[in-house]
């Protein structure tokens, strides 16, 4: 999905584009046939203490227009890449169905959460592309370089936060039903 957005910045006409790449998926494999030996196959083997992760990634560029009244944001290309770390079970042949099921149904939670962060990452990126097309007029482009990269940054920060507090929420995806065992 390509987003485009035009806005006027007084005679000049300014263009924003958010691409959003396709988001890339690594799993790690975990073991066991009945509950308590997957749940401790994830314990000893998930991201940084948990089932999953979503990292996402934003990257920004933009160009200047010199004019008599200064230095503005002539275009801006704001890039998300989103990446997943998720666990596999690898199921052996004999597992109990009501062991598949359990998998399964926490496995769709587990997707329902990490593509939360994932949202959370997209709409940072559309904040930044936002706040970029807004930082106006400075009297020199390293001033507007400074500015812009100040506001971009800021909402960084302030999606990290949100990231944090949709964890916090959700309890790291426990009240959307991502728990195993």
């Amino acid at each position: 999905m390509l987003a485009l957005l035009v806005l006027t910045a007084g005679s000049s006409v300014a263009h924003a584009v958010v691409r959003p790449s396709a988001a890339t998926t690594t799993y790690y494999s975990v073991y066991g046939a009945t509950v308590p030996g997957i749940r401790a196959s994830l314990d000893a083997k998930g991201p940084g203490g948990h089932d999953a992760r979503a990292n996402g990634y934003v990257a920004w560029r933009y160009s200047f227009v010199r004019s008599s009244r200064g230095c503005s944001i002539g275009s801006v290309s704001v890039t998300v890449r989103q990446r997943y770390t998720m666990p596999k079970w690898s199921m052996p042949t004999d597992a109990a169905a009501d062991v598949r099921a359990a998998w399964d149904a926490y496995l769709v939670r587990l997707w329902v959460h990490e593509k939360g962060h994932g949202f959370l990452t997209r709409q940072a990126a559309a904040k930044v592309n936002f706040v970029l097309m807004r930082v106006g007029t400075r009297s020199t482009c390293s001033a507007l370089d400074a500015a812009a990269s100040s506001v971009a940054k800021s909402q960084m920060r302030l999606d990290g936060l949100r990231q944090a507090a949709y964890d916090a929420r959700t309890s790291h995806g426990a009240t959307q039903g991502a728990t195993f065992g």
